[in-house]
């Protein structure tokens, strides 16, 4: 290698160097715009938290969704995780929601009762329709990643003993939470 290479080489390294911080930066956003689904309003996002309590309700054992916050955590999930165009079905299924539930019972689906909750969601669920099928693995989600989902609803050891890989499980045990969250 003469001088007139080295020199050649060693001004395309330092250039590579001063504009590799651009170029990464300028890589690292790109697709951003895809990455910023339909921001949720209030409405929605009480509509959200009162679904998801429907499909995780309150029992003797645990809280319900509601007392989880799942609503706002699932909105926030939708707008920062999800393409656009899933957040706008999220959003026209809210409506749509709340709309057969103005049709059957001639209120908002917030201020129905349990057993019409279900009466309103059941079809989504019979016919298993996808939408409604990411709403309801998100909320299962938020909800068993929750404080109180891994603390309340199911049997949470931070440092559990021995294995067992032939440990009976009874009618009526909880499941064990997962041991890589801890709260």
């Amino acid at each position: 290698m003469n001088r007139r290479q080295a020199l050649a080489h060693t001004t395309a390294l330092f250039g590579a160097m001063a504009f590799s911080p651009g170029l990464l930066l300028a890589a690292k956003n790109i697709g951003k715009e895809s990455l910023n689904g339909a921001a949720l309003d209030a409405t929605q996002v009480a509509l959200l938290d009162e679904i998801a309590d429907t499909m995780l309700p309150t029992t003797p054992d645990s809280p319900g969704a509601k007392a989880v916050g799942c609503g706002k955590v699932m909105a926030g999930i939708i707008k920062d995780c999800y393409v656009s165009e899933d957040g706008k079905l999220f959003a026209e299924l809210l409506t749509e929601i709340n709309q057969k539930s103005q049709t059957q019972f001639k209120t908002d689906f917030v201020k129905l009762t349990y057993a019409n909750r279900l009466k309103v969601l059941t079809p989504y669920d019979a016919a298993k329709e996808k939408t409604y099928v990411k709403m309801k693995e998100l909320a299962v989600f938020v909800y068993f990643t929750s404080q109180i989902g891994m603390n309340k609803a199911l049997r949470y050891l931070e440092v559990p003993g021995k294995y067992d890989g032939s440990l009976p499980l009874h009618k009526g045990d909880k499941a064990w939470a997962w041991s890589f969250f801890t709260y």
